[in-house]
């Protein structure tokens, strides 16, 4: 019986959306270039910046563990990776967070004339775009001056082009660049930025709401129509000329002024620390990041040791170690290309904190704030039975009636 050979197609037929031998990044009408306009996020909420500083700090900076006979030399090595004096902690934490803030990430890697990897270097995502495929190499670089260098793919097989290893958030939004996690609270982000700067406009603009001086029955002569402009332009703005007075003596009885304004009444101070508050807690909610690490504690809440504990393990678990994952199985394929036996691990957070939190608590209770029972509930404990705490009452009791004959 005669054998039947089918030739399997080995690419795609999809086809790529290009523009000229590149593919744009993700584009938004409203905000343009959307790689681009992700990054400059990070200057408008504070919220926003450290949750993504949070994150890369647990990824990457708490340290690492090499698995190798020669760990420590080859640590000495990793001490300085570049030209530029970097450690490989220092590229792989911009790295990181640039993979946080656009959902891209990009290692610039470098060969020696032998073909093994001797330098590291952060290439930023914004500079970054990917070619179809068939193009001679995966990407372009694109310095200020726009002019294109080309990249290809980091690949064992070394070719000779500079090379990128590419870290990629993937999602179904796009088919060739990653985008944040995050990319849902970019409307919380708007809003309280410009909430703040409806704020600080209030105020840079005398504390009332723009109005209009409207002239009926005649008209300003120019001495007074010079000095009203002159008034509105030097002596109505800022929070020092709050409520001050513009007097107009009018000499013809047919002339009305009146004073129309024409923006909103201002909302009452409570509104926008609602609206603040709620936007923060969505971009923190966005992140996956457990408001304490933020800073962020509710009123009157001391907060369970337990609720603590598992807040910060629901989050290595969740959000830190996939991502931790992604970024030592790439990188381990570089140490390979720098014959170096070893493979990284980074290393967790720590998230038993019961040792440091009964210190606390213990504190709490020799100073009175809380009692042994209210302490023992926050970290999770039963309470004391009742002769327990008749008996430590009755030990209080004698204490302070030695005070009292020592006094």
């Amino acid at each position: 019986m005669a054998k039947i050979i089918t030739q399997i197609l080995k690419e795609s037929a999809q086809v790529d959306t290009q523009y000229l031998d590149e593919i744009p990044h993700p584009y938004d009408v409203q905000r343009g270039d959307l790689i681009d306009y992700y990054s400059t996020l990070t200057a408008v909420n504070s919220f926003h910046a450290r949750a993504l500083r949070i994150k890369t700090d647990c990824i990457c900076n708490l340290g690492f563990d090499l698995i190798s006979k020669n760990a420590d030399n080859i640590k000495d090595m990793l001490k300085n990776i570049n030209e530029q004096g970097q450690s490989f902690e220092e590229v792989i934490s911009r790295v990181v967070l640039d993979y946080e803030t656009t959902g891209n990430g990009y290692l610039e890697i470098v060969r020696n004339k032998a073909g093994i990897v001797s330098e590291l270097y952060f290439c930023p995502s914004v500079l970054v775009t990917r070619r179809p495929r068939g193009a001679k190499t995966a990407f372009y670089y694109r310095n200020l001056c726009g002019f294109p260098v080309e990249f290809d793919r980091f690949k064992q097989n070394y070719n000779g082009y500079p090379e990128l290893l590419d870290f990629t958030n993937y999602t179904q939004n796009d088919l060739y660049y990653g985008l944040p996690d995050w990319r849902g609270c970019v409307g919380d982000i708007e809003l309280a930025y410009y909430a703040t700067l409806y704020n600080q406009k209030f105020f840079l603009n005398s504390g009332v709401p723009d109005m209009a001086l409207i002239v009926e029955g005649g008209q300003f002569d120019e001495d007074t129509e010079n000095k009203i402009v002159s008034f509105f332009q030097t002596n109505i703005k800022g929070i020092n000329n709050f409520h001050k007075t513009l007097y107009l003596p009018i000499n013809d009885k047919d002339v009305k002024v009146r004073f129309e304004k024409l923006g909103m009444e201002r909302e009452k101070e409570g509104s926008f620390d609602v609206l603040q508050s709620r936007c923060r807690d969505n971009i923190l909610s966005a992140h996956g990041i457990p408001p304490r690490l933020a800073g962020v504690i509710a009123s009157g809440s001391l907060g369970g040791g337990n609720e603590i504990q598992g807040q910060l393990k629901t989050f290595q678990e969740v959000v830190i170690n996939p991502r931790q994952t992604l970024f030592e199985n790439k990188l381990n394929r570089v140490l390979q290309a720098m014959d170096v036996d070893a493979q990284i691990k980074f290393q967790e957070l720590d998230t038993d904190l019961q040792e440091s939190l009964s210190t606390y608590y213990t504190m709490l209770t020799q100073a009175g704030v809380l009692t042994v029972n209210e302490a023992r509930q926050e970290l999770g404990y039963n309470d004391l039975p009742k002769e327990s705490s008749t008996a430590q009452n009755l030990n209080l009791i004698s204490q302070l009636q030695n005070i009292k004959k020592a006094l």
